[in-house]
């Protein structure tokens, strides 16, 4: 356990020489931190620590950190009673002292994004069509269906390009509308910048808000817990919105009224493990280039891996914030790539546009990726992914077996992939579809037949280098086992076969 963060001063505490973190542990392993069973645990430490810093701290932030497992046993608790933590407050920081403990951050506007208008009649105005050829007209027409139809600003303004390259005396035309194409996405990616960014702020205040009302009122006064309730509320109603395990923690500390029975209402869509996401956490997928529907993965500390072959040794991993394909990357997205000159096609196609392309090896992977504007995922995102944002489960959807109902595993298809998406009860908590099952996915690393010595920042492994690359999931072909969160699978990087797809990941920034 450390005493702080690495960019946070750990001192003492207010008005006393003892440094608090070492007081606040050796307190707790006497008996201050509780603990079942006569036992002191790791994560007891933690949250005892990290509550009374909270209650007593002023004018600045200091977080222990605990690296390893919260259910280490690290002594057995003699029962000892801990200090009156709202005394303390009382006398190290005096009265009042915590109403300026809670402030909601400050939030970015969200710049409005306006598509381009519909071409008219008059979309090439001023060209004599009679001077055209029948080859130009058709691509003309085929550019302006394009235009027409969902994909993404940025497919489209690639279209345009390719009429002006394809058909030059509709160069000038072609240019004008890819440049309003290109206006478009920028003016989306800057709003998707600051609606993340408002989310990321919710999530931080969140973090720290709800730790303070689930602290007893002898430590936080209920009028306190009231007044950031509503600060809260005030700031995050609106946009980006709450999500209903928030709505449940605030609704005891709200007044009677309209504002409190709505909240009421939506914390009763409280996430369930064995369902799909609310809609507050759906509204987290954004689409992307090619149709990619990218999905935000909040970051936190998990445990990687469970001690048993080459699952081990257990071990801790700090993630940061990042986003995930929602689906394995389907045909017709893969074929987009293809069609705009930045992919080579799979040996084969196998099903319909909407099933996983498979038969693509692994640096085929890694370029549909960097074309839509990712990466492959590195194998600790893709597990952290897959147990919702690093909760100790055994599936993405919980500790339930892996039947039909959730998993396209072995008995559970007619003999090849499903089309993406196509079992919703066995989605992460944050929307991910087929982390367990369908086909097998390609991640960055560079197979080791142990986690001795791996990443502990969620970095991709990639040295020493190796034979073969992870890949994980399981598929139609293999049972359910292989659908665990923390199966491993390693095959060459110029492979390719019809139980082997993948899915991208990018950066949180993006």
């Amino acid at each position: 356990m450390t005493a702080a963060k690495g960019d946070q001063f750990a001192g003492a505490l207010p008005g006393a020489r003892r440094p608090a973190f070492s007081y606040l542990v050796l307190g707790g392993l006497r008996g201050w931190a509780g603990g079942k069973e006569g036992r002191v645990r790791a994560g007891d430490l933690r949250r005892y620590a990290n509550d009374a810093l909270d209650a007593t701290l002023r004018g600045r932030n200091q977080t222990p950190e605990l690296i390893g497992r919260d259910d280490a046993v690290m002594a057995a608790s003699a029962g000892e009673k801990g200090p009156n933590l709202a005394a303390m407050a009382k006398a190290t920081a005096g009265a009042g002292a915590q109403e300026e403990m809670f402030k909601v951050s400050s939030l970015p506007a969200v710049p409005r994004a306006e598509a381009p208008k519909a071409l008219g009649a008059a979309g090439a105005g001023g060209l004599d069509f009679r001077s055209m050829d029948v080859e130009a007209l058709e691509k003309y027409g085929a550019a302006r269906k394009f235009d027409k139809g969902d994909a993404s600003a940025e497919d489209k303004a690639e279209s345009w390009r390719r009429l002006a390259k394809d058909a030059p005396k509709f160069a000038e035309v072609a240019e004008k509308r890819a440049l309003e194409w290109d206006s478009y996405a920028a003016q989306k990616k800057a709003a998707e910048e600051a609606r993340e960014k408002r989310v990321e702020a919710r999530d931080s205040d969140w973090e720290k808000l709800s730790r303070l009302l689930a602290l007893d009122v002898e430590v936080v006064p209920e009028p306190n817990k009231k007044r950031w309730a509503g600060q809260f509320i005030e700031a995050y109603l609106g946009s980006p919105g709450l999500e209903p395990e928030m709505a449940k923690a605030i609704v005891p500390h709200l007044p009677a009224g309209p504002q409190k029975e709505a909240l009421k209402e939506l914390s009763k869509s409280a996430p369930a493990e064995s369902v799909q996401p609310t809609s507050a956490l759906a509204s987290r997928v954004k689409a992307g280039k090619a149709g990619i529907e990218w999905v935000r993965i909040p970051g936190g500390t998990f445990s990687m891996g469970t001690g048993n072959g080459d699952e081990g040794p257990a071990h801790q991993v700090n993630m940061k914030t990042f986003q995930m394909a929602k689906s394995e990357v389907t045909n017709k997205q893969y074929r987009a790539c293809v069609e705009a000159g930045a992919c080579a096609p799979p040996s084969s196609y196998e099903g319909g546009d909407d099933q996983p392309v498979v038969n693509v090896d692994w640096n085929k992977a890694k370029a549909f990726s960097e074309w839509v504007g990712g990466r492959l995922p590195t194998e600790a995102e893709w597990e952290y992914a897959a147990r919702s944002a690093g909760k100790d489960r055994k599936y993405p959807w919980g500790d339930g077996d892996a039947t039909c109902e959730r998993a396209v595993i072995s008995g559970c298809s007619s003999g090849k992939a499903e089309p993406v998406c196509s079992k919703p009860r066995g989605n992460t908590q944050q929307g991910l579809c087929d982390m367990a099952g369908n086909v097998w996915e390609w991640v960055q690393d560079w197979y080791h037949n142990s986690y001795n010595g791996a990443p502990s920042d969620g970095s991709a492994w990639e040295s020493p280098t190796g034979s073969f690359r992870v890949n994980r999931g399981g598929s139609w072909s293999h049972d359910a086992g292989d659908a665990r969160a923390a199966d491993r699978n390693n095959i060459a990087p110029g492979s390719r076969n019809v139980i082997l797809g993948f899915r991208p990941s990018r950066s949180s920034s993006r």
